[in-house]
């Protein structure tokens, strides 16, 4: 450690990391003035007002850094609640909600074991044709691309390769499903 002299108190101090300019004391009193001054600053700041984007009420924002659109949290929760609905829900189906979760309770009443290594607990259901490759198809949700999978194996159908997919694309017969997906042709 090297001694040095504080630049608010000129009394020397051991210096614990290079370019320390002041000592313990002087450098708690100069933080505590600086957090003072920033929430001074921000209490001041006009722009820190803002109308809830769902509620329509005026809020004032914690951090005048952020802009925020919801005066709390169950405002951003409700609004999103109602942006998907409909048309706006990514398993809206012309006119209809897809029938995922009703298959999706069909299958875990049904296949209590993997599918893939037969052990049971905790079960996933895993889409073979993936959901971003065949975007609000009609068959997306049919069994046949569905397999029940225990955590494990479903992380690693997610990280194999292409074989064990194309394995169970050839077994369940997909490409009849989706025809206009060339790369599944026989």
């Amino acid at each position: 450690m090297k001694e040095k002299k504080c630049k608010d108190c000129r009394e020397i101090f051991n210096q614990r990391v290079p370019m320390q300019a002041r000592c313990f004391d002087c450098q708690i009193i100069r933080n505590r003035e600086k957090e003072r001054l920033r929430h001074k600053k921000l209490k001041d700041n006009p722009n820190r007002k803002g109308i809830c984007v769902f509620c329509n009420n005026g809020f004032e924002y914690r951090d005048a850094y952020k802009k925020r659109k919801y005066c709390n949290r169950k405002c951003f929760e409700l609004h999103q609640k109602e942006k998907r609905k409909g048309k706006g829900n990514p398993a809206y189906r012309d006119g209809y909600r897809s029938d995922f979760i009703k298959i999706s309770k069909e299958m875990h009443s049904e296949i209590k074991l993997c599918e893939i290594c037969g052990r049971n607990g905790h079960m996933d259901l895993h889409h073979i044709i993936y959901r971003s490759e065949a975007p609000r198809h009609k068959n997306i949700h049919n069994k046949r691309n569905l397999i029940m999978c225990c955590r494990s194996c479903h992380n690693a159908l997610h990280r194999s390769s292409r074989e064990a997919r194309s394995k169970l694309i050839l077994q369940r017969e997909l490409w009849e499903l989706f025809p206009e997906l060339k790369y599944l042709s026989k």
